[in-house]
């Protein structure tokens, strides 16, 4: 019997262990995240600056961006000819999709300026999510991105 309480104390133990470590990795993996997009958002905001070329990135889904030259310079996604490469988000990392549509795709004008799907200024907050923690990535209508 003593045996038998003990392995249940044991027990217990490992699982609040195990909650506040799952926490701890959803944490990590958000803040990973956010990092790399922020850093994403930044390299092809200069790449559109440096080549005077608009550069975007939409969102397709809650897991998944895709980054594209704007060929035509219409502020919309073509997948077959303009996509050049994607995000993945890491496993339990998810962004909120935004209801308009023109707000999923942010394009780089080669001022470095970002625009929405029907070429007006964007300004938003792109929300990450992991779990119950959650982190927002502000882009101003100026360019500037920042860490919330």
């Amino acid at each position: 019997m003593e045996l038998l309480v003990v392995l249940v104390i044991i027990i217990m133990a490992l699982w609040v262990g195990f909650g506040a470590f799952r926490e701890q990795i959803r944490k990590q993996r958000l803040n990973e995240a956010v990092m790399k997009l922020t850093a994403d958002l930044n390299y092809w905001r200069k790449k559109s600056m440096i080549e005077k070329f608009p550069y975007g990135i939409h969102i397709t889904s809650s897991e998944i961006l895709r980054v594209f030259r704007d060929q035509n310079r219409n502020c919309t996604f073509e997948i077959a000819s303009e996509e050049v490469s994607y995000i993945e988000l890491p496993e339990g990392v998810q962004i909120s999709i935004p209801s308009t549509t023109s707000l999923r795709t942010i394009v780089w004008s080669r001022r470095g300026i970002p625009l929405n799907g029907s070429c007006g200024f964007y300004a938003n907050t792109l929300t990450l999510r992991a779990g119950s923690h959650e982190k927002k990535i502000i882009i101003s209508r100026s360019g500037r991105i920042r860490i919330e």
